[in-house]
């Protein structure tokens, strides 16, 4: 019963998060960074995952200095459906595709405000995963592709394109190596460290802004390290961890000059936890908040985040197995 209320909680959250509105973040892409890489899983079980994720941007700083400036507002609202299936012993395969709602406010000093809104598919991502393991440590290299069919010429009321950090699609091929590494702590044998490394190598949009010019994002590296642990309480099997994750950010560029306003570095620090509801079905939440930032020039960076998952696996009658 304390499973089904849990879930039933946590759904009710999730569609509470979906009355409002976000966007992805403001250097543009949909959020990768511990929403890939399932866990492997024995041959022949299909792994389902649907996850919210839900940023909001109300800090607005110059460098590393924050602004007294409360007129502009970003969130980001992203739906990311995943798929991982394991082909050969040690080798995964995971495919992700977004939809994404983005949203950005500017309240003039008479009172009025400017809003901009798009929702859309955005860039597929096909991920292919190596596994090798021992007791103590795990390692799972990647390599991806994310696919450009989500839409980049979205317009506003007065029938103008949108800027590209609020397209849903990135108009260009993107490569995703991804390293992620887990390790066991003997002395706690529940607990494990962990570090995931993500990058996005970014081409180039040729025809954007009309076809007039080309379009860049600038490259994205992100390093997650935590700890986690599996604790049994109250009937109920959890794994609740903490982690700080490291994001850096190029410039954006149009042809070959940099875009102001774009690219820094962000640290921030992150709660989550699954809760093992059934051998097939896991829940899990996780809060972030910015511990630093620096930014080029003068930008709105990211206030808090959170993000809502379910995890299904589909077993065969042989496969599944109780608690």
């Amino acid at each position: 019963m304390l499973h089904f209320r849990l879930l039933a909680l946590m759904v009710i959250a999730g569609l509470t998060l979906a009355q409002t509105h976000a966007q992805t973040c403001c250097s543009g892409g949909v959020p990768v960074s511990s929403n890939i890489g399932f866990r492997p899983d024995s041959s022949g079980v299909i792994q389902l995952s649907y996850s919210s994720d839900y940023r909001v941007l109300t800090t607005l700083k110059s460098g590393s200095e924050t602004l007294d400036d409360d007129l502009r507002k970003r969130t980001t609202w992203t739906h990311l459906a995943r798929v991982g299936y394991q082909l050969l012993p040690g080798l995964s395969l995971e495919a992700m595709v977004p939809l994404v709602t983005q949203t950005r406010n500017i309240e003039s000093g008479r009172g009025t405000v400017d809003v901009n809104r798009t929702f859309g598919l955005g860039d597929p991502l096909v991920l292919l995963l190596y596994e090798k393991s021992t007791p103590e440590l795990s390692l799972r290299p990647g390599l991806g592709v994310m696919i450009p069919l989500g839409s980049t010429d979205e317009v506003d009321d007065r029938g103008l394109t949108l800027l590209e950090d609020l397209q849903p699609g990135r108009g260009a091929w993107n490569l995703v190596p991804s390293l992620f590494v887990d390790k066991s702590i003997s002395r706690r044998p529940q607990g494990s460290l962990f570090l995931y490394a993500i990058a996005t190598l970014t081409g180039t949009n040729d025809d954007t802004r009309g076809g007039f010019q080309s379009y860049t994002f600038g490259d994205d590296l992100q390093l997650i390290l935590g700890y986690g642990e599996q604790v049994y309480l109250s009937g109920l099997l959890m794994n609740p961890g903490a982690s700080v994750r490291y994001r850096a950010a190029g410039q954006d560029k149009v042809d070959e000059s940099l875009v102001p306003g774009t690219g820094g570095s962000f640290v921030f620090g992150r709660l989550h936890n699954d809760f093992i509801l059934t051998p097939s079905l896991t829940l899990g939440l996780r809060v972030e908040a910015p511990l630093y930032s620096r930014v080029n020039d003068t930008q709105l960076v990211p206030t808090w985040g959170g993000t809502f998952t379910l995890n299904y696996k589909l077993y065969t009658k042989d496969q599944l197995i109780t608690f």
